[in-house]
């Protein structure tokens, strides 16, 4: 039997295979970065084959799932991006160059297929509704149709991120450029030798799959080499005759870790109507019942009691069944390395539990299981060699596997993986003004390099920054901070040293809560703790108490030495309340706003002084005479201060010293001491 090649559209985000109509398919894929579990304990295999298990439950009556895995060594796109990053934003010379080396370090390994990298997609496939088109489907029929094909894939891409993403996964839904790119790679093996810079420049959505990505016809090989010859490359075909008999999580890595790359896993997978499938065993029951009554033979019986609990398993729901087509293909430039490649493949799979590899000779077959492993296309018609399996089996054959690359796509630094990758990190992950910091910690003995891992660091994500701190023990940065600016001297704090630092400068932002608290802090470190709790809490609330108090010396003496900056502070007071309360979010402070003002009135000084402007006088002695708005604009005024003008850690001990009285008089002359 010869079946077709599929042949459909892009659109949507989505494949349309034959037509929106009666007989066609439409499909998404996603792209998962499985959780890396090679080497982690058995509990989290375990997990995962569960997570697999509900995988298999979300496939509803009618749709298929494909998974595909391949293995490449294509770092292309995110080395480029890279190298587009260091033009656009290095100016610096050393990080230019450190950037540069490891961009052409790491194409050159690409290029001399060196490096690894495991792609794992999944692909859901649905028969086009031809009761929701009717007869005389027009565009906006066709429209609501795919609009609502789209919100299904959407659910499905939600429930696959909830999934993996608790264990470390993560999934991307693939685009109509991503269904493009992986075809085109798909059918044309020789792409990553072509070096074409931007591969969508030939994306016409106008055209069909085939149209756009089957650039070269294929030939049959001559005996005796199964398989046939497209794109420059030898491929030959393998497709599971029998299934494991047993099976445990990690059994699939048998096959995905093989030490080549350039061979590809389709697993086809079909839900079965659990029914249909009880009725037919109980059929078979019924008739081996019949054989063991007259040739009582034991193995007959044994058969009776395997049927008999498939039968319970299915009736109490313990397990559901599946259908899946399993095909391995692989390709190769060479026929003698093509024929290595199968032979290993072929002992991979008879090391799983007794499995059996299928190698069709004839070229009309090796085509046809070639079809039916073209991504998103599971309702092949040619349905050689699919095998009933219970879900739990199903989810442990899966090549579930990927290579862990972290933030490639958009990396600030790059380093090399622990299985021949390359590895992407970022020190800001979201989007626009959701962006939120990465903590990271580096651990290691003495002399492992913990510092040049930094330093690396630091070197390649230099671009993204405008200036740099670093607080360490030891000066190791030294040399590095001089490669940013040569004129950069580290500042050194020691015991003996002239330097001073005030904690309690507002460094010319308002006053807040949290300086406050930061403010307080430090002296009860200098004071120490006490063995009784009750004790440390009062002295906390004494020196809180105490920096308050100055705080509100300090603004009192400097509203009566500038006199004039009263009504500008308490209108640009009044101005900031307003700007934080209508244009930012019900979780912004003073402080905030404070900020994002002064970057709104740097960018836009004419809007801002309208802003300022904008409320009347009575509005602003109103604010500032309120409880709320006094205390505002008593904060606003520590923005004004010169680092000479703030408060200072003498001030603070001289006033606990001389307002000591009440019922805790002592223990504040007490704290007055420590602080001396």
């Amino acid at each position: 039997m010869r079946v077709e090649p599929a042949d459909g559209y892009f659109g949507e985000d989505m494949i349309v295979f034959e037509g929106l109509h009666r007989g066609g398919f439409i499909s998404r894929g996603f792209e998962v970065v499985a959780p890396d579990l090679e080497n982690a304990d058995p509990v989290h295999h375990n997990a995962l084959e569960s997570d697999l298990v509900a995988l298999l439950s979300a496939l509803k009556p009618g749709w298929r799932m494909q998974v595909q895995w391949t293995s490449d060594s294509d770092f292309r796109r995110p080395l480029q991006r890279y190298r587009e990053d260091t033009v656009r934003f290095s100016t610096n010379a050393w990080s230019t160059r450190q950037r540069n080396e490891r961009f052409v370090r790491y194409s050159r390994l690409v290029d001399e297929s060196a490096l690894r990298r495991e792609r794992l997609r999944l692909y859901f496939t649905m028969p086009v509704d031809a009761d929701a088109i009717g007869r005389k489907a027009g565009r906006l029929t066709n429209e609501a149709l795919l609009g609502a094909y789209a919100e299904q894939f959407k659910q499905t891409g939600q429930f696959l991120q909830a999934l993996f993403g608790g264990s470390g996964g993560q999934v991307r839904p693939l685009t109509d450029a991503d269904h493009f790119l992986h075809y085109l790679e798909f059918l044309n093996p020789s792409l990553p030798e072509q070096r074409i810079a931007d591969p969508l420049e030939f994306f016409d959505p106008e055209k069909s799959i085939q149209a756009n990505c089957w650039l070269g016809e294929g030939r049959p090989l001559e005996s005796p080499d199964t398989g046939f010859y497209l794109d420059g490359y030898y491929h030959g075909m393998l497709a599971l005759k029998s299934l494991p008999k047993r099976t445990r999580p990690t059994i699939a890595y048998l096959l995905t870790k093989l030490g080549f790359r350039e061979y590809a896993i389709t697993v086809n997978v079909a839900p079965v109507d659990v029914e249909d499938l009880i009725e037919k065993e109980q059929k078979e029951l019924n008739r081996v019942e019949g054989d063991y009554e007259s040739l009582r033979k034991v193995k007959l019986l044994a058969a009776m009691r395997t049927k008999a609990a498939k039968i319970a398993r299915y009736s109490n729901g313990d397990s559901s069944p599946y259908r899946i087509q399993y095909i391995i293909r692989a390709w190769d430039k060479s026929r003698e390395d093509l024929r290595a490649k199968l032979t290993a493949l072929k002992a991979a799979v008879a090391s799983m539990e007794r499995a059996q590899a299928y190698e069709p000779a004839l070229e009309t077959s090796a085509r046809n299981f070639f079809y039916c492993t073209w991504p998103g296309w599971s309702f092949c018609r040619y349905d050689a060699l699919w095998h009933d399996y219970d879900d739990m089996l199903v989810a442990n054959i899966l090549p579930f596997s990927s290579t862990p690359v972290g933030h490639l796509e958009n990396a600030e630094f790059i380093f090399d993986g622990a299985n021949g990758n390359l590895v992407g990190g970022r020190t800001f992950i979201g989007e626009g003004n959701a962006q939120t910091p990465q903590n990271a910690v580096v651990i290691g003995t003495t002399g492992s390099g913990k510092s040049v891992n930094v330093i690396d660091i630091l070197t390649q994500t230099e671009p993204f920054y405008h200036y740099t701190m670093i607080v360490e023990e030891g000066e190791s940065y030294t040399t590095y901070a001089k490669t940013v600016d040569p004129s950069a001297d580290p500042i050194i704090v020691q015991a003996n040293g002239k330097l001073t630092m005030n904690y309690l400068d507002t460094r010319g932002l308002p006053l807040s809560g949290l300086h406050l608290s930061a403010a307080a802090a430090l002296p009860m470190l200098m004071v120490g703790q006490s063995k009784d709790e009750d004790r440390n809490k009062l002295r906390q609330a004494l020196l809180a108490n105490a920096i308050g108090r100055l705080y509100e010396d300090f603004a009192r003496w400097y509203g009566n030495k500038h006199p004039d900056q009263r009504g500008e502070l308490a209108r640009r007071a009044c101005a900031l309340d307003a700007y934080r309360r209508t244009r930012m979010g019900p979780q912004a402070t003073e402080l905030d706003a404070f900020l994002e003002f002064a970057e709104f009135e740097q960018a836009h000084a004419d809007e801002a002084a309208a802003f300022l402007a904008h409320a009347g006088e009575a509005d602003v002695i109103r604010f500032a005479k309120e409880g709320a708005g006094a205390q505002q604009v008593r904060d606003l005024v520590f923005s004004r201060f010169t680092a000479a003008e703030q408060p200072q850690h003498g001030h603070l001990q001289e006033l606990l010293a001389a307002e000591a009285s009440g019922p805790h008089a002592d223990e504040m002359r007490y704290l007055a001491t420590l602080l001396r």
